[in-house]
């Protein structure tokens, strides 16, 4: 007779636990408008070109709704101080869908935060330890600490070599045909020592033929300029 019962409690338990879950599935639909700021913000990360400018009013908008659903999930749990899941499934069916919209924002923010740290981490791969002043004001002050950190890690691997030695990983992304490469000056730079053809002055409008490896983390800096072979 004992275990009948447990049966009887289990399925009395699962039947509840499907009341509630088609209340909520039938409240998919306010669930989804719960979310939609958190959509857009993933939405508009994804499809932008470049990095775009972080949003915090967004941010600060899906933090305040999981927030209400939070406080929501405490006001129904406080009216409801012996709740009998059998009588009640609307209540139960509340508060799935609290929770699920507050799980919904958190995984939508987190998959945020990581495209655009994905488009940080290419950035200094691509264009070097500096950011420019308008990509320096798109990004957060989490973001800022985050390229901070990641050059802080990158370049002490790249000087933990055997032997000591130096190599820098963010050249040559795409294997050389030549080891020279035409480059146009951007702006003055001064005299600059090349292993070949030795000291060379750029100046802003001139052409060179400078060691590819060697031009490299000029054309980064925004220095000098790929002429098209």
């Amino acid at each position: 007779f004992e275990t009948g019962g447990k049966d009887d409690a289990r399925d009395d338990a699962q039947v509840v636990l499907v009341v509630a879950l088609e209340s909520a599935s039938c409240s998919a639909s306010k669930m989804a408008v719960f979310a939609r700021t958190a959509s857009e913000l993933l939405r508009e990360a994804v499809h932008a070109q470049e990095l775009a400018p972080y949003d915090h009013h967004g941010v600060k908008t899906v933090l305040e709704e999981v927030e209400a659903h939070a406080k929501g999930m405490f006001e129904v749990t406080s009216e409801e101080q012996a709740v009998s899941w059998e009588a009640t499934p609307d209540t139960a069916s509340t508060l799935v869908i609290h929770h699920e919209s507050i799980l919904r924002n958190k995984r939508l923010l987190l998959a945020y935060a990581n495209v655009r740290m994905r488009r940080i981490v290419e950035l200094r791969w691509k264009q070097g330890r500096v950011l420019r002043a308008d990509q320096n004001l798109q990004l957060c002050q989490a973001e800022r600490d985050f390229f901070r950190a990641y050059d802080k890690l990158l370049l002490g691997y790249m000087n933990d070599c055997p032997g000591g030695t130096y190599l820098d990983l963010t050249l040559d992304s795409q294997p050389p045909k030549d080891p020279l490469v035409e480059v146009h000056v951007l702006r003055d730079h001064g005299e600059v020592m090349f292993s070949h053809p030795g000291a060379v002055r750029l100046m802003k409008g001139t052409v060179h033929l400078l060691p590819r490896e060697e031009a490299e983390p000029l054309i980064l800096e925004g220095i000098l300029e790929q002429m098209d072979s």
